[in-house]
């Protein structure tokens, strides 16, 4: 599993990177969402120019669950 978390924030970073790089995408809406069984969360949400890369630690909930 933890190579699957990895891989995930990699290829998110990866986009938000690219993103940010392009100007017609920086003041897109963005929204990243979570799902599993229990519940759907937004854990991210604003211009897309303005997105942070991912951490894949605890502190991250985008991440975590396993």
């Amino acid at each position: 599993m933890q190579n699957c978390r990895e891989a995930t924030v990699g290829s998110v970073n990866k986009y938000l990177a690219d993103a940010r790089d392009n100007e017609a995408l920086k003041a897109a809406d963005f929204e990243l969402t979570i799902f599993d069984s229990e519940s759907i969360d937004v854990i991210r949400s604003g211009r897309l120019g303005d997105q942070k890369d991912l951490v894949n630690a605890k502190s991250e909930r985008s991440m975590i669950r396993a």
